[in-house]
């Protein structure tokens, strides 16, 4: 059995030969707050509105036309907390709680757009890629024309390379050491730019 008002597990023995509704006085008072609010208000008892739907859902509903794909029952709670804010719309805690469940079903938006972000900037990054590779493929076409050797364009080696920066990694223990970017071997001196 749970928790008319917050759902947790009740215990399974009754008090008095009574079957508990609520785990607490606190959820007693809110159930019994709602549902005063609720009869002012025109609607009945068990939650459903008897009256046309107020600005909260209206918006709610408008909102939620425009949305794809969005958790099912997060949308049944938002339902239930406009009309319940329809109802009363004073009550500051139940728009704290709305506005959770709005940050909830807004969140799958803000990861897909952070993701598209990330995705956005590996493409520019493999875009600047292509265009120095395609720099110096030209440069290598050109020293052919010209009759030079065009080993010096035959790779790209990054600047740190170039000015004794290198990344040097090991690939076993007795292995030499390797830089990973252009693959001079530590000790040797390989003559990068003319």
């Amino acid at each position: 059995m749970q928790c008319k008002e917050c759902g947790r597990e009740l215990p399974d023995k009754a008090e008095r030969g009574r079957i508990r509704e609520w785990c607490s006085d606190k959820c007693r008072m809110r159930a019994a707050r709602r549902r005063s609010r609720l009869e002012r208000n025109g609607a009945t008892t068990d939650g459903g509105p008897t009256v046309e739907p107020g600005r909260v859902r209206c918006g709610l509903e408008a909102w939620l036309e425009d949305q794809d794909h969005l958790p099912c029952v997060t949308v049944a709670a938002a339902r239930v907390l406009a009309d319940e804010l329809d109802a009363d719309t004073g009550s500051s805690p139940l728009w704290g709680r709305y506005a959770q469940v709005l940050a909830a079903l807004t969140a799958p938006e803000v990861e897909a757009r952070s993701w598209n972000l990330e995705v956005q900037a590996i493409y520019e990054q493999f875009a600047t890629i292509e265009v120095v590779e395609e720099w110096r493929a030209q440069k290598y076409r050109e020293a052919v024309e010209r009759g030079e050797d065009p080993e010096r364009w035959s790779r790209l080696v990054p600047v740190g390379c170039v000015r004794g920066h290198h990344a040097w990694h090991r690939y076993g223990p007795h292995a030499p050491r390797k830089c990973l970017d252009c693959d001079t071997r530590e000790g040797e001196e390989r003559e990068l730019i003319d």
